[in-house]
């Protein structure tokens, strides 16, 4: 598959905690969140947790999108009954590597927090780790 005929905005991470969302899968967060309340709050539910106002810069993260069957068949857009099946499916057919250009990405600054590297733009804050990422 040629990099032009790749849907980036199918595979953003916002996109995917907006479906969490609709199957109430998320406690959101509209209040201020220091940086060190995060884990107690992330702790405290079983639900995924949206975070609008985390740490000084009050930047979005989204914590646990991955923390049950349910929020991981949503990942691969299966269902429960079919997560086992899905994922070595997909396993069994490694997908090619593309590289996105920096530019697609819209960063302009990037840092490390607690070892998770963050790069932050205008409208959103990226993280790679699926299980608490910035968005």
């Amino acid at each position: 598959m040629s990099k032009r005929n790749i849907d980036l905005e199918k595979y953003r991470l916002r996109r995917f905690v907006d479906r969490l969302i609709g199957m109430d899968e998320v406690e959101i967060h509209d209040e201020p969140v220091p940086l060190t309340g995060l884990s107690a709050i992330i702790e405290g539910t079983e639900k995924a947790v949206l975070f609008k106002k985390a740490g000084p810069e009050q930047v979005e993260i989204a914590a646990k999108t991955a923390g049950n069957r349910r929020r991981l068949a949503a990942a691969f857009e299966t269902g429960e009954d079919k997560l086992h099946d899905e994922y070595f499916r997909r396993l069994a057919n490694p997908q090619p590597v593309v590289e996105v250009p920096p530019m697609k990405l819209r960063c302009t600054k990037s840092r490390s927090w607690g070892g998770t590297w963050i790069s932050q733009n205008s409208r959103s804050i990226r993280n790679t780790p699926m299980t608490a990422a910035a968005i």
